[in-house]
């Protein structure tokens, strides 16, 4: 377990454990990662773009190891997406939703998400619900 009483130290403490089971667990299986808010759901998704592209989880193929659509598939969504940091990371294979991103947004990175073309979902606590 983790005794860290702050929540936000907690979350840092927890990230690298969270960060080992995407690479030892992960493989193609879909990987839905809730958070407390915003500030760390941003942390979380930075930290997994960077690790999309390493070695370590096999994105020295040319492809970001959490994109399992083809860039030409994906553009169409992208374009749709409104919230500027949602259609970076989808280009990565990851989806960001919180409370700021569009609702018309949510149900895009949604629809990805299931359909397979994007491998990690990051959502707020109170999102994941509505799942």
């Amino acid at each position: 377990g983790f005794d860290v009483a702050h929540p936000s130290t907690r979350f840092m403490a927890m990230l690298k454990p969270a960060m080992s089971a995407v690479i030892h667990h992960g493989g193609s299986k879909p990987i839905l990662m809730a958070v407390p808010s915003k500030k760390e759901a941003a942390l979380l998704a930075h930290d997994l773009q960077v690790l999309s592209e390493s070695d370590e989880v096999g994105g020295k193929s040319g492809s970001p190891a959490f994109l399992k659509a083809s860039r030409e598939d994906l553009a169409p969504f992208e374009q749709q997406l409104r919230n500027k940091m949602a259609r970076e990371l989808v280009a990565f294979g990851i989806g960001l939703m919180h409370e700021a991103v569009p609702e018309q947004d949510r149900l895009t990175l949604t629809k990805l998400y299931v359909a397979g073309a994007i491998q990690v979902l990051i959502v707020t606590h109170p999102l994941a619900w509505s799942l």
